[in-house]
């Protein structure tokens, strides 16, 4: 399975859904066991409950938190230049990707990003997996 930072928005929220579920399942059934009136529940199995919860919150948490930062990534261009030096914004990425960009090369032959300095070089790469990555195979 990839790493949270390895996967996109879309992957991110699909996961984060899933483990709000889970959670809600998990504290669905234990607060049904452990509220058995006359049932003996054995110490172990309140530490599981705990420890299940406690571990898909933390998940959850750490989800959260890599969604938020993914969100601020793209976020931070929006009105912005991407590539200072070239003037290209991060709608300019978007619709050379949408006319059919799929990699740093094409974005740079259509748009030419990262043809001075260099430094936008990685945000662009970055931009482009992440938009690309997120379309259906065409």
């Amino acid at each position: 399975m990839n790493t949270l930072s390895n996967m996109n928005i879309d992957e991110l929220e699909e996961i984060l859904s899933k483990l709000k579920k889970d959670l809600a399942e998990v504290e669905e059934e234990r607060i049904f066991i452990l509220g058995q009136t006359g049932l003996h529940v054995p110490g172990g199995t309140v530490k599981q409950y705990e420890a299940e919860v406690h571990n898909l919150r933390e998940r959850i948490e750490e989800t959260e938190k890599t969604l938020q930062g993914k969100k601020t990534e793209k976020t931070a261009f929006v009105g912005r230049y991407v590539c200072t030096c070239m003037k290209v914004t991060l709608k300019d990425l978007e619709e050379g990707i949408h006319n059919g960009a799929r990699t740093f090369k094409d974005l740079h032959l259509k748009t030419h990003c990262g043809s001075k300095c260099g430094t936008c070089v990685d945000n662009i790469k970055k931009i482009v997996q992440d938009t690309v990555d997120k379309k259906p195979n065409e």
